[in-house]
């Protein structure tokens, strides 16, 4: 990873973050446009690229977990055609290095999946995440806009982070009060 670096993204290149998260998420799975740019404005939202200085090669946008000193990494990853080469780790560590108190983070549950193929790739994911260190929380789960998602952290997370704790974090990645609609308590798993 020597040859890589973190690139803090500019407001000149808000649009491009946007095109390539087009490219990865579905509409119904991404921040839209308006609301991203506007957590990016406010300095709510982080945004990195990983690049060596020419090319990007993945990207990482985050926000400041409040009352903790997490980060809360909302979107992270590796363009297609450089993936499956080990940069995805070697960027999740740089991340891991910068955040220093730790990062949290949501996965799809691949008790929710709706075919073999998503749920393969759900527990890939997961996979990936604990090979870098990161926990699956058995007592963390809640749906987002529907989405069966579960916690990750590569530290100790406290009793107080819970679905009152995710709303507030969601409304402030958001900027609208949108956590109480977007975020709800899931039947597959009990969450404080």
């Amino acid at each position: 990873m020597e040859r890589f670096t973190l690139k803090k993204v500019t407001k000149n290149e808000w649009r491009q973050l946007y095109i390539i998260l087009d490219q990865d998420f579905p509409r119904f799975k991404r921040i839209p446009w308006p609301l991203l740019k506007n957590g990016l404005r406010r300095k709510i939202l982080t945004a990195y690229f990983l690049t060596d200085g020419d090319a990007i090669y993945g990207y990482a946008i985050w926000q400041k977990a409040f009352r903790f000193d997490y980060q809360h990494l909302l979107y992270f990853g590796v363009l297609a055609q450089y993936r499956k080469q080990g940069i995805g780790s070697g960027f999740l560590q740089l991340l891991v290095k910068k955040a220093k108190q730790g990062v949290l983070l949501e996965v799809e549950d691949p008790q929710a999946a709706k075919s073999r193929a998503e749920q393969s790739e759900c527990q890939q994911r997961i996979k990936f995440y604990e090979q870098n260190g990161f926990t699956l929380y058995s007592n963390f789960s809640f749906t987002n806009f529907g989405f069966q998602m579960r916690v990750m952290s590569n530290t100790k997370l406290p009793q107080s982070i819970d679905l009152t704790y995710y709303r507030a974090l969601y409304d402030q990645a958001y900027g609208l009060p949108l956590g109480r609609v977007a975020l709800k308590k899931s039947k597959m798993h009990a969450m404080s």
